[in-house]
């Protein structure tokens, strides 16, 4: 099985595929994996330590060098254990990905970003790029790149057509994360948006994926702040006790924290922030939530 991720060099990625690689060599065990609980025990899944990755990034640099630079800045993993799995993390295949209609705070944080004018170019070169890493093997895209500024629904996400003469007149409304799951869906690959950017969820990509069977999941990884929201508001909620308010704080630091000291950025991922509340309790309180870099 293969795993095709957009944002391959951020910190999420590489972090995960440290870890992965780790345990492929017993340097760390399985802990976390639902993958190996009782529950799903009896599935037949593919081994993790099987998956072949590959992926988009507006930074073209080996998946090894950006796995140095976190290990330096955040010593999430040390030395050791990098250089044991060197030469996997260098096999990864990375592909200059695309920043289209994401605004300035993502642009900048390219090394080397030439944009094309033409959604219809930047589709061709995505598609190219995941069919070519596929093959003939099970596949699926996940999106870990950083926060895009919010999309507000206007008519041409609205249906498949409204779309697709959207991608023709290279219209504005149409951000990279929902590119890459209309890329995604369109050649019958299944779609995961772990960030709080508006992608598959459309009802155009909704209508696309229902009409061809494609499955799409995902709004949010939600690892921090908005996971204790998704472990503490149910609680209230069962033992009867009504929530007035809620403050949340995040302070973050690397690519993530630096793209959301922007207010653009910033709006998508205190809305995703926000409505889980409702979504766990059924009503909405007063709600306040501040990031900071």
């Amino acid at each position: 099985m293969k795993v095709w991720i957009i944002g391959i060099n951020g910190l999420v990625f590489t972090t995960t595929i440290v870890g992965t690689y780790g345990m492929k060599y017993e340097q760390f065990p399985h802990t976390g994996l639902l993958t190996e609980t009782e529950l799903v025990k009896d599935l037949d899944l593919e081994n993790i330590c099987d998956i072949e990755f590959g992926g988009h990034d507006i930074n073209i640099r080996s998946v090894y060098e950006s796995a140095f630079e976190n290990m330096l800045e955040n010593k999430t993993y040390d030395e050791r254990i990098l250089e044991l799995i060197k030469p996997d993390l260098e096999k990864i295949p990375v592909k200059k990905g695309t920043a289209i209609n994401c605004g300035e705070s993502i642009n900048e944080l390219s090394n080397d970003l030439v944009q094309s004018k033409f959604l219809r170019d930047h589709q061709e070169q995505i598609i190219n790029d995941i069919l070519s890493f596929k093959k003939n093997d099970d596949c699926i895209v996940v999106n870990l790149a950083s926060t895009e500024p919010l999309v507000e629904f206007t008519e041409e996400h609205m249906s498949i057509d409204a779309l697709e003469n959207a991608l023709d007149n290279n219209s504005c409304a149409i951000s990279a994360g929902i590119l890459y799951a209309y890329c995604a869906i369109k050649n019958n690959i299944p779609f995961i948006n772990f960030t709080p950017s508006i992608s598959s969820e459309i009802p155009a990509l909704k209508e696309l994926a229902l009409s061809m069977n494609v499955p799409h999941v995902g709004k949010d990884g939600k690892t921090g702040e908005t996971l204790i929201k998704t472990a503490l508001a149910p609680m209230f909620k069962y033992r009867a006790l009504k929530i007035d308010g809620w403050y949340g704080c995040n302070i973050l630091g690397n690519l993530d924290g630096k793209i959301l000291e922007n207010p653009i950025n910033k709006k998508s991922k205190i809305k995703t922030k926000g409505e889980v509340l409702n979504n766990c309790l059924g009503y909405s309180p007063y709600s306040k939530v501040t990031i900071d870099y």
